[in-house]
């Protein structure tokens, strides 16, 4: 039965108007979130660390309420850091950017950072970005956190967290 439950639920993720594990094509101004990001790794960083192109993954989507018009994609990080002070260890990271509406000078930048957190590490969780599925004010995506007999290397446990950002802040929400 709970096998069944799964096949469907993930049945219905798939089919979802929301789903966003193939983000759609970027927007015409996307470079300056891949630039943003590559700001808050060096902010994150610590000199010796590194994170390479496969850790990071940026998804275009609807996400936070808009009344402007025309609309522009929201986007979601992913990124991942690793190699602090030389050694093994590493930090997932997860940033939300709002799209911003061109001014009429046009001197705004086309993205503004909502907010940015660690959200797994060796040790803790990790997360598999191509599951994610956004929804309107939230992203969901799958995993695996650390159980009882693991080693800090290989988190076994599946789970499905679900961020959303409250008042400048990613929390995760229970479901």
């Amino acid at each position: 039965m709970r096998i069944l439950f799964a096949f469907v639920l993930c049945l219905a993720l798939a089919i979802s108007p929301w789903s966003s594990a193939k983000s759609p094509k970027p927007p015409k101004n996307a470079q300056y979130v891949d630039h943003a990001v590559s700001a808050l790794i060096k902010q994150f960083g610590d000199g010796l660390s590194v994170s390479y192109p496969q850790q990071r993954q940026i998804l275009w989507g609807k996400v936070f309420d808009s009344d402007s018009e025309p609309r522009a994609d929201d986007a979601i990080a992913f990124f991942a850091i690793e190699g602090f002070g030389g050694g093994n260890d590493h930090a997932e990271y997860l940033a939300f950017f709002v799209a911003v509406p061109p001014t009429p000078a046009g001197k705004t930048r086309p993205y503004r950072l909502k907010a940015v957190t660690q959200i797994g590490g060796r040790g803790w969780r990790t997360f598999d970005w191509d599951t994610a599925v956004i929804r309107p004010n939230e992203i969901t995506v799958s995993g695996k956190q650390l159980g009882e007999k693991d080693g800090f290397c290989c988190p076994s446990v599946p789970i499905a967290v679900t961020f959303r950002v409250v008042k400048g802040s990613i929390v995760e929400v229970q479901k």
